[in-house]
């Protein structure tokens, strides 16, 4: 079962289930005492049982490693994911450690850090595809457009990761195992209709084929389908400045803007600020990563982000 978790910016919300009694599907507990070192050992807790059974026996893994590889948006101040890449080795560091790798073999993964573009993201692709991995573990770039089609020559398949563009939804050498931009585009619209009573939007959107897509098969087609109207407003990738566009999309006299630009987010959010905007502003997940919104410095308060969860509970 999947659902949406919508969340303002700067506040604090949880989302979970409410059919079933017991912990939510984002509950946590630690003991008062636990704590772990390099993902391997643990203290005992102050309930006097050990934390490492939390974790499981040892099983460490040995022999030759299995190389996977990775591109990760890091040095890019509009959009910016280090927890994809935390959280995926942190969970290379337990398998290896508590599941016996794959197949016994210990697994490696090399990650190459990018800013988006792509001119860096190919760079970072060759280089990975240069070291023979076993296939390439998706997480967060924008340039996938460029790099997937690299790794299908080189007979790679690109596995998980961020569907931020059409291109990881529709190359056949990529498996994505959750819908993020698609399901999140859709839903911010049914969101500003149904919950926030909003009878009109602008969608701001970035004036390319992920732009356009995003915003003409799934933030408009929904919004309407909820009983609303909405506008679609682009800004050129090479544009200078997002003023002209968001001062057009304000004169609209919207209730709610939608934003499908993940590349110029800041600069959207600052920009809508400046122009005096008061309406809900609704956006996707790269506006709600953390260096967006302390660059954004205040212009993102108020801002509800959209995320799937899968309710395993």
């Amino acid at each position: 079962m999947f659902g949406i978790c919508a969340v303002a910016a700067l506040g604090t919300a949880a989302c979970g289930s409410s059919s079933k009694s017991g912990s939510g599907s984002g509950a946590t507990t630690s003991g008062s005492g636990a704590s772990t070192s390099s993902g391997s050992t643990a203290t005992t807790g102050s309930s006097g049982g050990s934390a490492s059974s939390a974790l499981g026996s040892p099983k460490p893994a040995k022999g030759s490693p299995v190389t996977f590889g990775m591109i990760n948006i890091e040095s890019n101040p509009q959009a910016s994911f280090p927890e994809i890449r935390e959280a995926a080795q942190a969970a290379v560091k337990y398998v290896n450690a508590y599941g016996g790798g794959l197949d016994g073999h210990p697994i490696k993964l090399d990650v190459c850090i990018t800013d988006s573009s792509p001119a860096t993201s190919t760079q970072c692709a060759n280089k990975l595809i240069a070291a023979h991995p076993t296939a390439i573990l998706g997480a967060g770039d924008l340039a996938a457009a460029n790099t997937l089609p690299l790794y299908a020559k080189a007979g790679l398949a690109y596995i998980g990761g961020v569907d931020f563009t059409p291109a990881e939804s529709s190359a056949k050498n990529a498996v994505i195992f959750n819908d993020v931009a698609q399901s999140g585009n859709s839903d911010i619209a049914v969101y500003a209709v149904k919950t926030l009573h909003a009878s009109s939007a602008s969608v701001i959107d970035l004036d390319n084929t992920q732009g356009n897509s995003q915003a003409n098969a799934f933030e408009i087609p929904a919004v309407k389908a909820s009983g609303g109207t909405a506008k679609l407003f682009s800004i050129p990738p090479n544009a200078s400045s997002a003023s002209s566009t968001l001062a057009s999309a304000i004169a609209n006299h919207p209730d709610a803007f939608l934003l499908e630009d993940p590349a110029q987010c800041v600069s959207i959010l600052t920009g809508l600020k400046s122009l005096g905007n008061t309406k809900p502003v609704l956006s996707i997940d790269p506006c709600s990563a953390p260096p967006v919104i302390k660059a954004a410095a205040g212009a993102a308060d108020g801002m509800y982000w959209f995320q799937p969860f899968q309710d395993l509970f």
